[in-house]
């Protein structure tokens, strides 16, 4: 969770401190896009707010050392001799 909102409250004041949008053309609706998880059109800003978020959450589950709390979504192999 605290790499989640990091990760939003880190581009945030980026956004605010380089102006990486335009907001005038972010609420045009032409210009949205639908979001992968969510599967409906959301501001261009959102949608890449979720994709850096997901990225950042993926990389830090593949830090050596970090305990993970959610199991890992794969099936275990089990050996037929057991």
């Amino acid at each position: 969770m605290l790499v989640h909102e990091l990760t939003h409250q880190t581009m945030f004041l980026d956004e605010l401190r380089y102006a990486h949008f335009s907001y005038a053309d972010v609420l045009d609706r032409s210009t949205w896009e639908k979001s992968t998880i969510l599967n409906v059109a959301r501001q261009l800003d959102k949608v890449l707010h979720s994709i850096i978020v997901a990225i950042e959450i993926l990389l830090f589950r593949d830090m050596p050392g970090i305990l993970l709390l959610h199991a890992f979504t794969r099936q275990p192999t089990y050996s037929s001799d057991s």
